[in-house]
């Protein structure tokens, strides 16, 4: 009996050593998904702020309705028009599901490029994407792709912060 009584109390103490375990590593784990996001968003901006020229990419594929796409547009419209890209060249892309129309910094177009070549030209610049999808942003090194969806109703402007 009192055998019985021992092996419940180990077993109740090991349990709880392993929850406590358990949740040690969630929170470890938890806390550096969230330092690991905040460094690419640094790296981002780092590089979009040291970027000569850059990409603003409103990407309908995959949007579900007219009124998700008007909102990628006018989050395009304002990123492009945002004081902290002011005195950047910009490369504005639209693109469907089978063409893209090109803006150049210069103020020519091109309504006629093919999707892959815009693909590739958009990888080669830092880059601000805006695509159908649950509304976050997702930073990557040279990629900030910002998903809004028909309800979406937001400011898409960068500010530069002083302190």
């Amino acid at each position: 009996m009192k055998e019985d009584k021992k092996d419940k109390k180990d077993k109740l103490k090991w349990g709880l050593v392993g929850l406590i375990v358990f949740a040690s590593v969630c929170v470890t784990v938890y806390l550096l998904h969230d330092y690991q996001e905040k460094e690419k968003m640094r790296t981002y901006f780092t590089n979009l702020m040291s970027a000569d020229n850059i990409a603003v990419v409103m990407d309908h594929r995959g949007a579900p309705d007219t009124r998700t796409k008007y909102n990628i547009d006018m989050c395009g419209i304002g990123v492009s028009g945002s004081p902290a890209l002011a005195d950047k060249p910009k490369y504005i892309y639209g693109i469907e599901k089978d063409r893209c129309i090109i803006s150049y910094p210069d103020n020519r177009h091109d309504s006629n490029a093919s999707v892959d070549r815009c693909d590739r030209e958009i990888n080669e610049f830092v880059n601000i994407i805006i695509r159908p999808g649950s509304p976050r942003t997702v930073f990557e090194e040279r990629s900030m792709i910002i998903y809004v969806d028909n309800e979406t109703n937001m400011s898409c402007r960068l500010t530069v912060a002083t302190n």
